[in-house]
């Protein structure tokens, strides 16, 4: 009996994954691909792949991408075309193909942060397509739908989970009983292939047709608990905290900073995605209903402050990306909200389908968060320039001695399209400007943010970090008696190595006194540094750098003497923090190496 069991199970397995594979054959073939372009970056030296190695991740990004795209098109296909022939599937999905290729050579150039932001967003706008595709429109119970998905995705991370365990454990068992030598990346290659293959194949498999009808006794009992007994009445805390918060700000008159649009954007979402699940439970549970009824509402005055907050951000410093997604998905969180109201959740299908037409324009198109924070900042970077009458026939004219705020909003906008865009995209600069020619160009060394270089806990300004990296200092040691190892110097003491032709006796130590560095012999100070001078020396010449490899190394040795001493410090780090408007610079650390003779 138990045989004719397993050979059933094996055949009925086997049949789904043939229909699976007949149904979303370019996702199951592009999920293959990408395992065994991972397997194969494992397999082959990285000097082999050296040449090839960016070719390998923008394919394997268009791949992430092109998994969603092909399983929306599928689902739309079965949605409005119910009845269609093996060769007409073919060129669609040949099409896809062409697609995918279209977007490797034309919108992927690079992987950079725009680039692949890009991706991302697209590719969460292929997955809300995807979830939606076969209720739209005029079908009911869509909410059931999606808990059956989630049901399915939690299903197969279990089962890929304790597959991957077993199959972990059974070729650990055979590497240490029968066969020592057998290769390590056995198990990178288990993983590798249930994530990549079996767990696509098993979510796919019996995924609702057309035809498949969904119904309350379908959803899950679990999440209903969760739902309404956890998530619901957290976030009814949630939001007394948030108006408590609100109350604050009306009796302060002191604005949010940029946090709170994070926490009301987070909020919202969370209070959006449990009123479209619990959707169907409106009639049935009193509790539920409430809950729906007052949140709809309750949520909206919150969102206003979100706006009036995020709003205040984008006026004094321009669009950024990250500006630009909390608007624009604030906008869509308000039009949700109001559609619940309306609507009354009959055509819920209606959100993911739009919050994937906000991901789309974000990234596509004039309106893109890219076209319009480079505008935002092109104008920003324009208007501070006429301010302090540094444009002249669409030229930067030099001048040093304009406020210091404009000098770090002017910095700001350079470092954020360095690190952003590219800063041929900023208009009026030279066309061969690099961060380097910033005195040149505009008069006055490159400053930073204060908000981004604040350590926590400090009262201080600006936090600057020297030294050199991966880079070995060649130190001349002669006619020097004692050497002091490198040490970190923050508020403990070390017993110096003492080195040299002269017999010295006595006990070294080596300590820091606020932003003295102090060596003592015999508990007798004979040297009292005061580092602050070199970090002031290095501050004037090269500005705030971390671990700058245009760093003259010979910028980080000092040598003096006194009566007593001649002694050499060569520094390897030294951070800290520096006040732009008092000048007072505090040390909290440094990696050096002492030299030190004494007289006789």
């Amino acid at each position: 009996m138990w045989k004719e069991k397993i050979v059933k199970f094996a055949k009925q397995s086997l049949e789904d994954i043939q229909m699976t594979v007949l149904r979303f054959p370019l996702p199951i073939m592009l999920c293959v691909i990408l395992a065994s372009i991972t397997i194969y970056r494992i397999e082959v030296p990285y000097e082999k792949l050296r040449n090839i190695d960016e070719i390998l991740n923008r394919i394997m990004a268009v791949i992430v991408l092109g998994v969603p795209f092909s399983l929306g098109v599928d689902l739309l296909v079965e949605r409005f075309w119910a009845k269609i022939c093996c060769h007409v599937k073919i060129v669609i999905n040949s099409l896809k193909l062409v697609l995918l290729v279209l977007y490797y050579y034309f919108a992927l150039p690079n992987i950079d942060m725009v680039p692949m932001l890009r991706l991302s967003m697209l590719a969460l706008a292929m997955i809300f397509i995807f979830i939606s595709a076969l209720y739209m429109f005029k079908r009911e119970n869509f909410e059931i739908f999606v808990t059956k998905i989630m049901t399915k995705v939690a299903m197969t991370a279990f089962f890929s989970v304790m597959l991957g365990l077993g199959i972990t454990f059974t070729l650990f068992a055979i590497q240490s009983l029968l066969y020592e030598n057998m290769s390590r990346d056995l198990y990178a290659y288990t993983w590798i292939i249930i994530n990549f293959v079996f767990a696509p194949t098993h979510f796919l498999s019996g995924f609702p047709k057309i035809d498949e009808e969904c119904s309350v006794k379908d959803y899950s009992k679990v999440l209903k608990l969760l739902l309404i007994y956890i998530v619901m009445p957290i976030i009814s805390i949630f939001t007394l905290v948030l108006y408590t918060y609100f109350a604050k700000i009306i009796i302060t008159q002191i604005w949010p900073k940029g946090i709170v649009s994070y926490l009301v954007l987070s909020y919202a979402g969370a209070g959006i995605a449990t009123l479209f699940l619990i959707k169907p439970f409106v009639e049935e549970n009193k509790w539920v209903r409430i809950f729906t009824q007052i949140l709809t509402k309750t949520i909206l005055p919150l969102l206003v402050m979100m706006f009036i907050a995020i709003g205040i951000r984008i006026g004094e410093f321009g669009f950024t990306e990250s500006r630009y997604y909390i608007l624009i998905i604030g906008i869509w969180a308000t039009f949700a909200m109001i559609f619940l109201n309306f609507d009354k959740g009959k055509q819920n299908v209606v959100l993911p389908i739009s919050l994937a037409f906000v991901l789309l324009v974000s990234v596509v198109g004039p309106l893109s968060a890219f076209n319009v924070s480079i505008a935002s900042q092109n104008q920003r970077f324009q208007n501070i320039l006429s301010k302090n009458d540094m444009i002249y026939n669409d030229e930067i004219v030099i001048k040093s001695d304009i406020d210091k705020y404009d000098k770090r909003e002017i910095s700001g906008i350079l470092r954020y399209f360095e690190r952003t865009h590219d800063l041929e995209k900023l208009e009026y600069l030279p066309s061969d400007f690099t961060m380097r020619d910033i005195k040149e160009t505009f008069g006055f060394k490159e400053v930073h943010e204060m908000s981004i270089y604040k350590r926590a806990g400090s009262d201080s300004g600006l936090h600057f970090h020297f030294g050199i990296f991966g880079v070995t200092q060649i130190v001349d040691i002669c006619n020097y008696d004692i050497l002091i190892k490198r040490s970190e110097l923050l508020t403990f003491e070390s017993e110096a190595t003492v080195e040299g032709t002269k017999n010295i006796q006595g006990a070294f130590f080596i300590t820091r006194k606020e932003n003295y560095l102090v060596v003592l012999k015999d508990d007798v100070q004979i040297i009292k540094y005061d580092i602050a001078q070199t970090a002031e020396t290095l501050i004037e010449k090269y500005g705030i750098r971390v671990m700058d490899p245009d760093l003259d190394k010979r910028d980080l040795i000092v040598q003096d003497e006194d009566d007593y001493v001649r002694f050499k410090l060569v520094f390897n780090k030294i951070f800290g923090s520096y006040d732009e408007e008092t000048g007072e610079i505090e040390i909290r650390g440094a990696e050096v190496l002492i030299l030190i003779d004494i007289k006789e």
